[in-house]
This record gives structure tokens, C-alpha cells and sequence, in this order.
């Protein structure tokens, strides 16, 4: 649950830091380092966009196990956490492509 939340925030936070991030690297008279370090932050951003929604998915997946082998602790909390986990990771995937796409100058803020 915590990934539907979190996982949107930490999207647009790597989106403010792209666009920062483009204009420090396009600035000349930044040193090196600098841009170095934007980069970081934004790739940074990205995993950790990407870790909550597969963190949701492991506990999910173990939680399933445990149901499997115990009746009655939570089969259904487990199956919706895959649920919610699978869905969140796959538009996280989407949108880091996209992001990607847009860093390399094939898409800009009005599509592809």
C-alpha cells in the first residue's frame, strides 16, 4: 500500500530533478562533478521509485507462502499485495521508459 503512495511521489520528484538536472548539464560553466552529482540524484530517484513497488511484491509473495502453509493468516491481504505490487511496478516500468526516452531526447513533455 505504502508503494501506491510513495511510488507517484518519488516519480515526480525524479521528474523535478530531470528537469534541474538538464539544465545544470546544459549550463557550460558548471564543472564536471556537478553534473555528475544531478545525474546520481535522478538515477537514485528512479530505484528507489522502482524498490517500494518490488519491495510490496516479495512481501506479498512470502506472505502468500506463509498462507499456503497456515489457514486462516491473510491469503487475501497477500494476494492484493501481489496485486497492488504488480500493477504499481509496471507503471513505474512505463514511466521510467519514458523518462528514459525523454533524457535521450526521443520524447519531450508533449508525447513521442
Amino acid at each position: 500500500m505504502t508503494s501506491v503512495i510513495l511510488s507517484p511521489i518519488m516519480l515526480w520528484l525524479e521528474v523535478v530533478a530531470l528537469l534541474f538536472s538538464s539544465m545544470v548539464v546544459a549550463e557550460p560553466a558548471n564543472p564536471l562533478f556537478v553534473k555528475a552529482i544531478t545525474v546520481v540524484v535522478v538515477v537514485v530517484l528512479g530505484l528507489l521509485a522502482l524498490a517500494l513497488p518490488v519491495a510490496g511484491l516479495v512481501m506479498g509473495s512470502r506472505a502468500r507462502k506463509v498462507a499456503q502453509v497456515e489457514p486462516h493468516t491473510g491469503a487475501g491481504m497477500a494476494l492484493a499485495a501481489l496485486v497492488i505490487g504488480g500493477v504499481v511496478s509496471a507503471v513505474v516500468l512505463l514511466v521510467q521508459g519514458y523518462l528514459v526516452l525523454w533524457a535521450a531526447g526521443v520524447c519531450s513533455l508533449e508525447g513521442c
